[in-house]
């Protein structure tokens, strides 16, 4: 082996030597990337989840919020002595956002609702025909000239709101199982 030889395995073996250097470096920076890259979007998709999480309790609380509203539109309800103003403070705050229901449950929720408001304006309307708002309502349907016809109105939407409202809380509940599942 001459000097030539020897020189050029050496030079041979260093730019080889450089080279795997080289590749390593270059592949290590590569696979950093890729750590960083991952890590950014496990970022991601992990603040994305708990904005969803957060998203999806408020949605449950405020279907639970309606579900109570709705129960307690059933007691006051099984009020016989006089006719109290159905509530709808629930409704009013969700502003009728019902499109993330199914239709079913959609149509039950409406159609409870709208029976309460329609209570509560033959209720009101009673009221004010009597010219009296304080008075109970058994008071001035025996003040109001249609006494009869406005007890059995109020009487045969009593029983609709009631009705009504235990077919949307069941659509409701089944709604919520849904999460669940």
């Amino acid at each position: 082996m001459d000097a030539t030889t020897i020189l050029n395995t050496v030079v041979t073996g260093v730019v080889g030597l450089f080279g795997a250097v080289a590749g390593y470096l270059g592949a290590t920076k590569a696979a950093q990337r890729q750590i960083n890259a991952n890590k950014t979007q496990l970022a991601y998709e992990y603040a994305k989840e708990k904005e969803l999480r957060k998203a999806q309790e408020k949605e449950i609380a405020a279907v639970k919020a309606l579900i109570a509203e709705l129960k307690e539109n059933q007691y006051l309800c099984s009020i016989t002595e006089f006719y109290p103003p159905m509530s709808t403070d629930i409704w009013s705050n969700l502003k009728g956002n019902i499109l993330i229901f199914s239709a079913s449950t959609q149509l039950a929720v409406l159609k409870a609702y709208h029976t309460i408001k329609t209570y509560n304006g033959v209720r009101e309307e009673s009221i004010y025909t009597a010219q009296s708002p304080m008075i109970k309502a058994t008071e001035v349907l025996s003040i109001h000239p249609d006494h009869d016809a406005s007890q059995k109105n109020l009487k045969m939407l009593r029983t609709l709101v009631y009705q009504s409202c235990i077919e949307a809380d069941q659509e409701l509940t089944k709604y919520l199982a849904s999460f669940t599942s």
